[in-house]
């Protein structure tokens, strides 16, 4: 969860810039979508290796 605080407030800074509420809402849904981007490109796709039992 640090990590990801830390992703957010280097992309995407440490205070809303919005003043209205629902701008705000907006803004904080942008980089939210931005971030979970971010996190589907580097995160790694491992897929199990079966064992064959003889």
């Amino acid at each position: 969860m640090e990590t990801m605080m830390a992703c957010w407030k280097t992309l995407i800074g440490t205070r809303l810039r919005a003043r209205s509420f629902s701008a705000q809402k907006t803004e904080v849904a942008i980089g939210v979508a931005a971030l979970n981007r971010l996190l589907s490109v580097a995160r790694p796709h491992s897929v199990r290796k079966q064992v064959k039992s003889v």
